[in-house]
């Protein structure tokens, strides 16, 4: 067989890992029912260019600058704030321009500034005709703390802050297209060289290798990277993304290509799915109250990782103890402390963030088998530190907790080691 077909092999493997839910509808293609703001700034901007810029009643800074020669004539736009996209929709915000289907000669540039800060992954941005009736998502070009759009022509632009269901929607659907409109150029590009091939060409291999290359290397930076960006938003995207870059440098390691970049090592990604997938079976645990869900969970991440050679995530010793504790969580009285600091105090949850207080001062611990505290009290006293519950014969039999931290009181630096007895009380409260 020739080298061209193992090349045609595999592109059709490393491009087609993850493929599900290829062709469906973006999830963010419904009509919008739109309200504006009263308010609306007008600015007459011509050939020599020009800005407009308004801020929203929600503090949102919007600022279209049109370069020089965008315009053939003076035109008279408005920019008007969208005041909300539907009774129940309080995450997008967006503005209009008038007048409606105006093109620009250049490409102008809408900066957003959001009333608060957004972090990039979770940015969402999509343009729409001023009367709502359709909606793109959009690309954004990121800058500093502010989103930035090229604008052809006039509709309305807004942007969101997804919450991981939306961005788990959004990242799957915009890598679904990505990985099709890759896979459809390689193959064009291969088809072309099978042709030559057939016609007794030999003077396109190159091309085809190139485009092979090219084609991986666009797949990593289109498709892997945001599914890895994305990979906290559940177990399913976790292993998606893992499963997607896990393929693609296998695929690279047959064909004997190296790519441009590797964002994540290999050795984390494999970690990927280890903590979305772990909360999603500390949820089905505590919603059936069944320790087994969450030992079975971790069993199997064990088994996984020594399959590949890594580290155990999770510890076998006392296993079923934690599981038990964190799935079926008790009230305990918590005694003990460290010299003046003295603690007799029922808490209800210690899976959750609690709080423990006498009139020494209130120390306020983060939740869980273990993390981190902050105490602060009398003569200015202020300390971090962090603590592990531990509980040897299981939840329903005395445990301890123990605390490590450091700071100052009186303006005396200092450090020490607390201890506590947590006797059980019965069922969390």
């Amino acid at each position: 067989m020739s080298k061209l077909f193992w090349l045609a092999l595999g592109v059709t493997l490393a491009l087609g890992v993850v493929s599900a839910g290829c062709g469906k509808r973006g999830p963010f293609t419904a009509p919008l029912s739109l309200a504006l703001e009263a308010k609306a700034v007008t600015a007459k901007i011509g050939p020599e260019g020009g800005s407009i810029q308004i801020t929203s009643a929600a503090g949102t800074r919007y600022v279209l600058q049109v370069p020089a020669a965008a315009l053939l004539e003076t035109v008279e736009i408005t920019a008007t704030p969208v005041a909300s996209f539907g009774k129940k929709d309080s995450t997008r915000q967006g503005v209009v321009f008038k007048p409606s289907g105006l093109q620009f000669l250049a490409p102008a540039t809408l900066t957003v500034t959001p009333s608060k800060p957004i972090p990039p992954p979770r940015q969402l941005v999509f343009t729409f005709n001023d009367d709502g009736s359709e909606l793109w998502a959009a690309e954004p070009k990121l800058s500093t703390g502010d989103i930035a759009i090229v604008v052809q022509h006039f509709s309305g632009f807004g942007f969101a802050d997804l919450g991981d269901k939306a961005r788990e929607a959004y990242v799957h659907w915009k890598t679904s297209r990505a990985e099709t409109r890759i896979q459809n150029e390689v193959g064009e590009a291969l088809a072309a060289e099978r042709l030559r091939q057939l016609l007794g060409d030999e003077s396109g291999s190159g091309a085809a290798v190139h485009a092979l290359t090219e084609g991986l290397d666009q797949y990593e930076k289109d498709v892997v990277n945001p599914r890895i960006a994305a990979a906290g938003t559940s177990c399913a995207a976790a292993k998606e993304a893992a499963a997607t870059a896990l393929g693609l440098a296998r695929q690279r390691e047959l064909l004997g290509m190296k790519g441009k970049d590797t964002t994540v090592p290999l050795t984390q990604v494999l970690q990927l799915p280890l903590g979305p997938c772990e909360k999603e079976a500390i949820r089905a645990c505590k919603a059936a109250k069944d320790p087994a869900i969450l030992v079975q969970y971790w069993l199997g991440a064990d088994r996984t990782m020594t399959l590949v050679g890594g580290a155990l995530p999770y510890a076998t010793t006392g296993m079923l103890e934690r599981a038990q504790a964190i799935c079926d969580p008790q009230a305990y009285q918590v005694v003990g402390g460290l010299q003046d600091w003295k603690v007799n105090q029922k808490v209800c949850n210690v899976q959750e963030p609690f709080v423990l207080s006498t009139g020494a001062g209130t120390m306020k611990l983060s939740g869980g088998m273990s993390g981190t505290y902050s105490f602060g009290g009398v003569f200015a006293s202020q300390y971090t530190g962090t603590y592990t519950i531990t509980f040897p014969n299981g939840p329903r039999k005395p445990g301890k907790m123990v605390g490590t931290g450091s700071g100052s009181i009186a303006g005396q630096k200092g450090s020490g080691t607390e201890n506590y007895t947590l006797t059980p009380l019965g069922p969390a409260c």
